[in-house]
């Protein structure tokens, strides 16, 4: 977390057709000072691949648990 100063964690749970990704990156171009970190609680979707797509667009921004 080099460079972020607040750290905001996302509990996701099956949310593949609702998650806000395009959102979440657009924030993320406009204030760096922010990291997410989002915390897939065994959902029976595919929330993990949409999260884990994320985290490689923006590593500097988005981690996945």
């Amino acid at each position: 977390m080099p460079n972020s100063k607040v750290l905001v964690v996302v509990p996701c749970y099956n949310e593949e057709t609702r998650f806000p990704k395009d959102e979440f990156l657009d924030f993320a171009k406009r204030d760096e000072n922010y990291r997410f970190l989002f915390v897939d609680d065994g959902s029976g979707d595919h929330t993990f691949g949409v999260l884990d797509s994320l985290r490689r667009e923006r590593p500097d921004r988005f981690d996945v648990l």
